[in-house]
């Protein structure tokens, strides 16, 4: 199958994840999206713009001369050292065929500052293998001619089936603790702001480093104290872990002329759409499988 190259062709590695899916669901009407998906699931199988992909297994350059994409979007996370040739791997395709990369980030490149929230075009610094990974990849795409790559790092990501409310979900059905963090400081977004800003980015062809995160912070006891209320969930066991006598910032933000107004957004707001509260529902339709 030769793919049509009337509108620009995007491939998503990772389409079938929780933020790849949303992005293929967003930007599909107005491009031709293809998608990368693991796994033995029926309907990505049947659908002829997913293709299986592992990055354990898996040959990328057979799919990249398939689709012809002219931007690829990493919405993934690869085992460590697979990854890293598979970033490698993207970044010659880009450069050879004049295509546009757009790397997904962590906001854990910045786990090892502690006293400030961080900005893009800050030096990243990290203590974790988690973060250390990340700053690896960043590194091969910012390798890229500036024009051919843009870097979109991501707070905490919240919304209603988000893996970390599905966390905070199944710790009270199971009568769990929730584990929570009293002096850590923390920004957050949603997948649907994940989404709009990435389509904002390309639409307007930014390159670059960005950040998507509420335009403030609060303390993440404070987050998931806040989330369990507006889901109603009364007494939630809370396990205080703490790291540090004084506060600490795991947090991003952004300049005041990275976004336009319409695309700010306050971490209250994340509150309100990641538990639905700003629909007149009854809570307790919010509360399925809680009880």
């Amino acid at each position: 199958m030769k793919p049509d190259t009337s509108t620009p062709r995007i491939l998503i590695l990772g389409g079938s994840g929780f933020l790849g899916h949303s992005l293929y669901k967003e930007l599909q009407p107005f491009f031709q999206v293809y998608g990368t998906f693991t796994g033995e699931d029926i309907g990505f199988q049947r659908n002829q713009a997913f293709i299986t992909y592992d990055t354990t297994r898996d040959d990328l350059t057979s799919i990249l001369e398939l689709i012809e994409p002219d931007l690829v979007i990493v919405a993934h996370r690869s085992p460590y050292p697979q990854g890293i040739e598979a970033m490698k791997l993207l970044a010659h395709y880009c450069r050879e065929h004049n295509a546009f990369l757009m790397f997904l980030s962590h906001i854990m490149v910045f786990d090892a500052v502690k006293k400030f929230p961080s900005y893009p075009g800050e030096r990243t610094i990290s203590e974790s293998q988690t973060g250390r990974y990340f700053i690896a990849l960043e590194k091969i795409v910012q390798e890229l001619p500036s024009q051919l790559y843009c870097i979109a790092r991501l707070s905490m990501v919240l919304g209603f089936n988000a893996p970390i409310m599905q966390l905070i979900k199944q710790s009270i059905i199971n009568r769990v603790p929730i584990d929570v963090f009293p002096n850590l400081i923390v920004s957050a977004t949603t997948i649907t702001q994940v989404v709009r800003h990435i389509h904002y980015l390309i639409n307007k062809r930014h390159v670059g480093v960005y950040h998507i995160a509420s335009s403030n912070v609060m303390h993440h006891n404070d987050l998931i104290q806040e989330i369990c209320h507006k889901l109603n969930i009364k007494d939630p066991k809370i396990k205080n872990v703490y790291h540090s006598n004084d506060d600490q910032y795991l947090a991003l933000l952004s300049r005041a002329d990275h976004w336009p107004g319409f695309l700010e957004f306050s971490i209250e707001s994340v509150l309100e759409s990641c538990t639905l509260s700003h629909i007149s529902t009854p809570k307790t339709l919010l509360q399925i499988g809680l009880n």
